[in-house]
């Protein structure tokens, strides 16, 4: 059976963005964290290698999930890494990752477009609030982009 994954609601246009809440100067750093916030030079956790490193990711896990209590977020949040990746047409066959195209819309080409890779999970360990760098969230996807995000 083929894969017949959805797109975007732009996407024989090639807008993009409807995929997003906010990016770059538009977002809140303040907001509360949510499935689908884009997040720069995290330091991540793999638990395949054991070892540590600074990311671009974006978060995956569920908002029932982000907060254990609905108050208090979680001491760990699950993210998969965010990487450069040329642009896609054909959105219906890409179960293993995500495109985010103009993520980075003032970037060069290169920069531009990115894609959520789901063979790359990490965990952030979120000892407080601050340790998430608020200030490095870059992107909000909208409810169509979370809801893409999560079919995939």
């Amino acid at each position: 059976m083929p894969i017949d994954l959805a797109a975007p609601s732009g996407h024989q246009s090639q807008q993009y963005d409807c995929l997003y809440r906010a990016r770059g100067d538009e977002v809140n750093e303040y907001g509360p964290v949510l499935t689908g916030d884009v997040f720069t030079k995290v330091r991540t956790f793999s638990p395949a290698t054991e070892k540590w490193k600074l990311r671009d990711v974006v978060v995956v896990q569920h908002p029932c999930a982000l907060r254990d209590d609905g108050v208090n977020r979680t001491p760990n949040l699950l993210v998969v890494e965010v990487a450069p990746h040329g642009p896609i047409e054909d959105w219906t066959g890409h179960g293993k990752l995500m495109p985010l195209p103009d993520l980075f819309p003032q970037a060069r080409a290169n920069r531009r477009y990115q894609a959520a890779m789901f063979k790359k999970l990490f965990l952030v360990v979120v000892v407080a609030a601050a340790s998430l760098y608020l200030q490095r969230r870059v992107a909000c996807l909208s409810q169509e982009g979370i809801d893409l995000l999560v079919q995939r």
